[in-house]
């Protein structure tokens, strides 16, 4: 028999997601919030929740609590089958379920903080070339170098250093 498909618990259908928001609700600064930013003809209350119309649908809108936001954000990035898809693939997943202002910087910061996401991002840096001979000197003393290591533990005799001259 097949196993069951992992459901995309980030949707606006998701109790978790939409229950988190309904707490919310009753606090002052949640109702702030929705006086501020939800007074104009794109977003509609139904139901106790706050939504933005974009399209042919509806977003839920996510008041001003961080908690929430990162619970929202760690959903769209983090699950295995989200595969840490980066700054734009989460904003997308974002933008099709929910609505905040500003959201694009949040998702910005939260992948940029992702550690696994920091060390397996391919590079964008070209690869280094080859490695030049350098060339060969004319004379004598055309070409010194000098190395000078210190702090080194003392010897018998006192020293603590050791300097290398090289005449190519």
């Amino acid at each position: 028999s097949e196993s069951p498909r992992p459901t995309n618990p980030l949707n606006n259908k998701s109790p978790t997601l939409r229950e988190r928001v309904l707490q919310l609700n009753s606090s002052p600064e949640t109702q702030a919030f929705y006086q501020k930013h939800c007074q104009n003809p794109r977003f509609e209350a139904s139901n106790n929740l706050y939504w933005r119309k974009s399209g042919n649908h509806q977003l839920l809108v996510i008041p001003d609590d961080p908690e929430t936001r990162q619970y929202a954000l760690q959903m769209a990035h983090d699950p295995p089958y989200s595969g840490h898809g980066g700054r734009n693939r989460t904003l997308k997943n974002l933008q099709l379920i929910c609505w905040w202002p500003h959201m694009h910087q949040d998702v910005n910061n939260y992948v940029t903080s992702c550690g696994d996401c920091q060390r397996n991002k391919p590079s964008n840096k070209h690869p280094q070339g080859l490695l030049e001979p350098l060339p060969i000197p004319g004379r004598r003393w055309e070409s010194v170098s000098m190395d000078l290591i210190t702090q080194l533990p003392k010897t018998r005799k006192n020293h603590d250093a050791i300097i290398v001259f090289v005449d190519r």
